[in-house]
């Protein structure tokens, strides 16, 4: 696969995940916009002066040029590599985080399509309740004609028929209304 799509491109994926554009936002509130920048410059000055993390790449460079990898992937490598012992261990390790990150990802898709979701529906029966209650809440407002405009196009959407169809006239009747 190569350097960019086999390493590169996973590994950043993984970092710029659900975490970081879901749960930042979330994080900012709880602590503070000082203590968030904090934390953020705490994290990566553990990423660029741990030696350690230099010294996993490059060891797990060398076993990943150790030839062609079977079935089982990372695990193959590290215990055919580094033995049977170490290998469960890293194993076992690998297995949980990947069962947990999978939960992540997909209670963030879901938020993320329940937020998107949940916000046009709400708008949508805001304009619609406001046209029909004739703009009684924000009487003459910019945000008003705002969302009575967008109530009118979802309304029109919904209620599109022929131009000479018998219920036409009732239709935009209703929406001069």
């Amino acid at each position: 696969l190569g350097v960019m799509l086999g390493v590169y491109l996973p590994t950043i994926q993984h970092i710029l995940g659900v975490t970081m554009f879901i749960r930042l936002a979330w994080v900012v509130g709880i602590a503070g916009i000082r203590d968030t920048m904090l934390l953020l410059l705490l994290c990566c000055l553990c990423m660029e002066i741990n030696l350690q993390t230099l010294l996993t790449s490059i060891s797990l460079s060398a076993v990943a040029t150790n030839g062609v990898v079977e079935s089982g992937g990372a695990y193959f490598m590290i215990s055919r590599n580094l033995g049977a012992e170490f290998g469960s261990a890293v194993g076992i390790l690998f297995y949980l985080a990947n069962t947990v990150a999978a939960s992540m990802y997909l209670v963030g898709g879901v938020e993320v399509m329940l937020v998107s979701t949940f916000h046009a529906l709400m708008l949508s029966m805001i304009a619609i309740l406001l046209i029909r209650r004739k703009r009684a809440a924000f009487p003459r407002s910019k945000e008003c004609y705002r969302i009575i405009c967008v109530g009118r196009s979802l309304e029109k959407a919904k209620l599109k028929l022929p131009k000479n169809h018998p219920l036409q006239e009732k239709v935009n009747q209703k929406l001069l209304e």
